[in-house]
């Protein structure tokens, strides 16, 4: 993050969420890994798991709906960033990969809605399969790349880098852009 000139500040551990359980009155705690301040002002809180254990506990031990809610209530977002993401924002030709700060700005003038005035049409069907299949939730297109957030992270991601039919098999053929050397 110190390298994304998208990122204004950063501080560690910036704060511990606290709240009681409507139902057992339990009391919980929850300290997000980072706050991120963005250059255009919004903030993200970032929580950091190993990818396996992310897997085993989507829901953070049923805290998760109530750790969005608190970010919200401080106006920003949360994502949690596993090694698969950081590998994948910093590496080659993946056909999904983290949007970048750049991306973000440009999908910020986007409508929110698909079907709403000055929508983009609604994805294709095969962009809403793979979608599905890679756990991304409301893809939006911009370009030639489609923008998503990922169900399981939270985190905004890119994808279909160029899908094409093969005129031989008729079977869907992913072409990676030449790399920029």
């Amino acid at each position: 993050m110190a390298a994304d000139p998208f990122v204004a500040s950063i501080r560690a551990q910036p704060e511990t969420f606290v709240w009681r359980d409507a139902v057992d009155g339990r009391r919980h705690r929850y300290t997000p890994d980072l706050l991120a301040v963005m250059t255009d002002g919004s903030k993200v809180y970032r929580s950091v798991r190993p990818h396996a254990l992310l897997l085993r506990d989507t829901e953070l031990c049923g805290r998760r709906t109530r750790i969005e809610l608190e970010c919200a209530l401080r106006g920003a977002a949360f994502e949690i960033w596993t090694e698969r993401e950081i590998r994948e924002a910093t590496c080659g030709w993946p056909l999904l990969r983290v949007a970048t700060g750049a991306e973000a700005s440009l999908l910020a003038n986007l409508p929110l809605e698909v079907g709403s005035e000055a929508s983009p049409a609604a994805p294709p069907k095969l962009i809403m399969r793979i979608a599905e299949r890679l756990g991304l939730r409301g893809p939006l297109q911009a370009g030639d790349v489609f923008f998503a957030r990922s169900m399981l992270t939270g985190i905004l991601m890119a994808f279909r880098c160029r899908l094409d039919r093969d005129p031989v098999t008729g079977l869907l053929v992913w072409k990676p852009a030449p790399r920029a050397s």
